[in-house]
């Protein structure tokens, strides 16, 4: 055994999400990854989802920045991932496929482009904090 004392962890960093839904069907989330010694943003993302029928979520736009808000990529979803469906059955998965299109904001790298497929499947369903969990 082990007779040396462990130091109790002590995060670096924390990260703040935030949610406007001013919009009328449209929602943005914005994450931030937070110094908590400097207490600067040092990272984050800001996620477009437009909502629909049955609240499905798909995301449309996702914007990733660094060193306090400076944009440096941009991903856009085509026609979407649906990251939510509108109804879900626990274990009978939902199908999205599209193109996702990255462009380098500074222009360091040249725009690419990739083919996704999604098939999301929710595992469990919770009432605590809307909780749903998916593979």
């Amino acid at each position: 055994m082990d007779d040396t004392t462990s130091s109790e962890f002590t995060p670096e960093f924390e990260e703040v999400r935030s949610y406007d839904r001013s919009t009328p069907g449209q929602l943005v989330e914005t994450r931030e990854r937070i110094d908590l010694q400097t207490g600067q943003t040092v990272a984050g993302q800001v996620a477009f989802f437009t909502t629909g029928p049955g609240q499905s979520k798909v995301l449309t736009r996702h914007v990733v920045y660094f060193s306090w808000d400076v944009v440096d990529y941009e991903v856009e979803y085509t026609p979407g991932l649906i990251v939510v469906a509108g109804e879900m059955t626990i274990g009978l998965p939902w199908n999205s496929a599209g193109i996702a299109r990255t462009t380098d904001v500074n222009g360091s790298d040249l725009p690419s482009e990739r083919v996704f497929v999604d098939t999301p499947t929710l595992i469990c369903a919770g009432k605590h904090y809307g909780e749903q969990r998916y593979l």
